[in-house]
């Protein structure tokens, strides 16, 4: 093939060596894949396990969620505007015998 002037011997940028190594990244990932994820479970080292757990994770497309603050508020089991009058100044008495002050 003759090579005009001002165009490239290798038009679309990538060699056969970039498609070889595709090819044997490739065919190695099943491999590489089950490796991740024993060192993920069994690494002696945490931070391994830390490392390949997070690259088998980012590979499956699951990703943390963000931390909403407002998730960990636990609402009261109970409504104390829902109190009648009678079970208002019972509480109160029983709150205040509690506080060992004896006056209402």
């Amino acid at each position: 093939m003759a090579v005009s002037a001002g165009q490239s011997g290798n038009a679309g940028g990538l060699s056969k060596f970039y498609w070889e190594t595709r090819r044997l990244a490739r065919d190695a990932s099943p491999a590489v894949m089950q490796r991740l994820i024993e060192l993920a479970l069994n690494a002696a080292d945490e931070r391994v396990a830390s490392v390949c757990g997070v690259a088998v994770l980012d590979r499956a497309g699951i990703r943390p969620t963000d931390y909403d603050p407002a998730q960990d508020v636990t609402p009261p089991s109970w409504d104390p505007g829902a109190l009648t009058d009678e079970e208002r100044e019972n509480l109160k008495a029983y709150l205040v015998k509690m506080a060992g002050n004896e006056k209402p």
